[in-house]
């Protein structure tokens, strides 16, 4: 995101000539194929903890761990995405986004986490799933809206329909 953002920052030049912004979007999508793989990656292993489900060594650190994340998360999406709207930042309004998801997944965990702890070890794997297809949807949704700004598709109809009847009324 940072990177993207000093990019887009550039001004134009002959070989841009209409600036940089799109990098923060490339940015942007760059994330969404993160988010997506890191689904990917928990959902296998997730299967391996339902097919194999072991016990935690520290259920209590792990639980406090869970919690504190949830927390974090949370006064963290809310600042990335109170930032990225006075900014006018897609990429860090994804970002806060994604840490919105980051307080689900927290909560899942804190669940599959709790579940082991009462006797249910394979909590902890169906807990991981839930999470994957949580993760794996943001990502898929952000990556498509982040695809169509990146080839110009209209997402706005209502300010088109605004520019052509200010085009049409102007002399």
């Amino acid at each position: 995101v940072y990177i993207g953002l000093k990019l887009s920052q550039r001004k134009p030049d002959e070989k841009f000539p209409y600036g940089y912004y799109k990098f923060e979007t490339l940015a942007s999508l760059v994330i969404s194929v993160i988010i997506i793989i890191s689904g990917f990656e928990i959902i296998i292993e997730s299967i391996k903890s339902i097919l194999a489900p072991t016990a935690i060594s520290i259920p209590l650190f792990a639980i406090s761990v869970a919690l504190l994340s949830v927390v974090i998360s949370f006064l963290l999406a809310k600042y990335k995405d109170k930032v990225g709207t006075e900014i006018g930042s897609p990429a860090l309004i994804n970002d806060g986004q994604h840490s919105y998801v980051d307080v689900s997944s927290s909560l899942l965990v804190f669940a599959g986490i709790l579940g082991a702890y009462i006797g249910y070890p394979v909590l902890q794997g169906v807990a991981g799933l839930a999470v994957a297809i949580l993760i794996i949807y943001i990502g898929l949704k952000f990556g498509k809206n982040a695809i169509l700004v990146l080839l110009d598709a209209n997402l706005d109809p209502k300010t088109v329909e605004k520019i052509k009847s200010m085009a049409i009324n102007f002399e």
